[in-house]
């Protein structure tokens, strides 16, 4: 209902000054789309594996139903997702500065707060032949 009013007041508004509207509507309908839920990932913290083996993304999830969720997915060479791991149970927070930077240590990927306490850690997936 409120992305619907709020299309609808944007779309006036573009009319009125003789904009167009598309762009506007558009985006409503990718909102719809992807049921409401924005995922970002967060470039900070994501690190390419040793030996360019894949990556170790880190994204946060942001959802009517559920708040705030972060999540580590680890790709192949390939950019595949051969592992997703849930950083955090969802919650209604901003961890944005909890999640503060990220590392490699031997062989484990870990994300640590802005005191440098590690509050994240994810072995790093297996080398496959």
């Amino acid at each position: 209902m409120i992305l619907a009013l709020i299309e609808h007041t944007l779309s006036d508004i573009a009319a009125r000054v003789g904009a167009d509207p598309a762009p506007i509507r558009e985006c409503a309908d990718m909102v719809r789309k992807h049921g409401f839920v924005l995922e970002q990932e967060q470039h900070k913290l994501s690190r390419c594996l040793p030996g360019r083996r894949g990556w170790i993304r880190v994204y946060r999830r942001l959802g009517a139903g559920f708040c705030e969720m972060w999540l580590a997915k680890s790709f192949d060479p390939t950019g595949v997702v051969v592992h997703e791991a849930l950083m955090r149970e969802p919650a209604p927070l901003d961890l944005r500065q909890h999640f503060f930077r990220s590392r490699l240590r031997d062989e484990v990927f870990l994300v640590e707060d802005r005191f440098a306490k590690t509050v994240f850690s994810l072995p790093l997936p297996a080398v496959r032949a």
